[in-house]
């Protein structure tokens, strides 16, 4: 089985919404991309389940005024292991814009992505910090 290209187009979307919400510091609407029970792993404090998550992104956006940005680039999706599911490698950039722009954070992402109700969600993410 292969993903479809709608489920391509939809992977991509996700990633592009992921990037934005947290950007905004919208974390109800950021943590609704994730299952209920999401995990978020690779990072100092590990995030697991949507209210855990949702408080991600505020503190993104309050550290740094508002001024970071994530790019996911480099997107390889695949089927996964069962049915309605699709693994995910990436790169994850954060950039800092407070001071004209600089690299803030690298990382190789791993997804594991679950179809719901039509929808892909994030059920797991790691992060390999480079």
């Amino acid at each position: 089985m292969t993903l479809t290209l709608d489920d391509q187009t939809q992977i991509r979307e996700l990633m592009a919404r992921y990037c934005w919400l947290v950007d905004e510091g919208e974390g109800d609407a950021w943590a609704s991309l994730w299952t209920a029970d999401g995990s978020f792993t690779g990072i100092p404090d590990p995030l697991q389940g949507r209210e855990a998550l949702s408080k991600m992104p505020g503190g993104f956006f309050g550290i740094a005024q508002g001024r970071l940005r994530h790019h996911i680039t480099n997107i390889v999706a695949s089927v996964g292991d069962r049915a309605g599911q699709a693994d995910v490698k990436a790169y994850s950039v954060v950039s800092d814009w407070r001071e004209g722009g600089k690299l803030l954070a690298f990382a190789k992402i791993r997804l594991t992505l679950l179809r719901e109700s039509d929808l892909w969600k994030i059920k797991a993410l790691h992060a390999e910090m480079m």
